[in-house]
């Protein structure tokens, strides 16, 4: 949680020193342990809310892949206040917008709005956090949405082929679980299995509110303290599956055949994750290789050797262990050579 407190920190500090600006980020800590953040920015006209919760598919098991990212947006679509709809027009009468979703190593509640109504957007974003109404006619709505989209990544090539990549590469690994979860986890999921897992995650200790924009930093640190200070901070930290698992790719090349009109090429390694010394080194590896129409890879494979209709590298930022991904997608006929070319 440190490295994502600091995280947070560096990229807000970044922001303003891109805009030529000395802004400082304001760091905090609430008794209950939830780290606050305010970066200060005179003059701006909107402002932006973060609240990030250590929890994510990276975090979970067989039992509870997909929980945490389900859970959020059920959270969402109503408060023991307001409905779905009423949070979305409250949203837009503060000139912004309200989102929440669960990735790899975090859930997310997002908000913006215009500056002057920063107070409000907090009061909104607390109220999903805090409130959560978890009702079951928008529980099934949720459901059948994840499902659905579950479905569509099986149902079409690359995200089909990157999830297959991803369960070899990380072996027993958490990451190597699909973000959206496991079709039978959602599938049963019921209120009393999400509530529990809303218990589970938010607590002080495991939370980092980030605000950015036109917002007086000191009034907002006390607005934070008013909302998130009875929050419990839990005890003994709940055990994460990825403490108790490591990441052992398969070392294989595994072939799926599946009617398409491309094939789709992917190779992985296992990388340094976030914080590790080897990190930067790695991102700018992949923008040489993979960095657009000057990358090496477009140069040779598309350019000179007309192999691929579409390629890359990506590094996705991971607590854990980090990934190298490079990809390409090119007829069916010029699969093999794309294969033996991309290696």
């Amino acid at each position: 949680m440190r490295r994502l407190a600091a995280a947070l920190g560096l990229l807000l500090t970044l922001a303003g020193a891109a805009r030529g600006e000395d802004a400082p980020v304001i760091r905090h800590t609430l008794d209950n342990g939830l780290r606050v953040l305010v970066r200060e920015e005179a003059g701006a006209a909107v402002v932006a809310v973060s609240l990030l919760v250590r929890g994510g598919s990276g975090l979970e098991d067989l039992a509870t892949a997909g929980l945490t990212n389900f859970l959020h947006r059920a959270m969402v679509r109503g408060t023991t206040r307001r409905g779905a709809a009423e949070l979305a027009i409250a949203a837009e009468q503060l000139g912004g917008t309200l989102e929440a979703s669960g990735e790899v190593d975090v859930a997310e509640i997002r908000g913006t709005a215009l500056a002057r109504h920063w107070a409000a957007l907090l009061d909104l974003v607390a109220e999903v956090a805090l409130a959560p109404a978890l009702r079951a006619e928008e529980i099934e709505r949720e459901r059948r949405l994840l499902l659905a989209q579950m479905q569509t990544r099986l149902d079409t090539p690359f995200p089909f082929a990157f999830d297959t990549l991803l369960g070899h590469l990380f072996g027993g690994h958490p990451y190597g679980l699909p973000r959206l979860g496991l079709r039978e986890v959602v599938a049963r999921a019921g209120r009393e299995a999400l509530l529990a897992h809303y218990r589970a995650l938010y607590r002080g200790d495991r939370l980092v509110l980030a605000i950015s924009g036109g917002v007086p930093a000191t009034a907002a640190v006390h607005a934070v303290e008013q909302r998130f200070g009875r929050l419990p901070d839990g005890g003994s930290p709940p055990a994460d599956a990825e403490a108790a698992a490591a990441a052992t790719p398969s070392g294989q090349r595994h072939l799926v055949e599946r009617p398409a009109q491309q094939a789709h090429v992917l190779m992985g390694w296992l990388g340094p994750g976030l914080g590790e010394p080897d990190v930067a080194a790695v991102q700018v590896l992949a923008a040489v290789l993979g960095g657009g129409t000057s990358g090496r890879l477009f140069t040779e494979l598309r350019d000179a050797q007309g192999l691929a209709y579409s390629l890359g590298v990506v590094t996705p930022p991971r607590r854990g262990p980090g990934m190298i991904v490079a990809y390409l997608a090119t007829a069916p006929e010029a699969a093999d050579a794309a294969e033996a070319a991309l290696h």
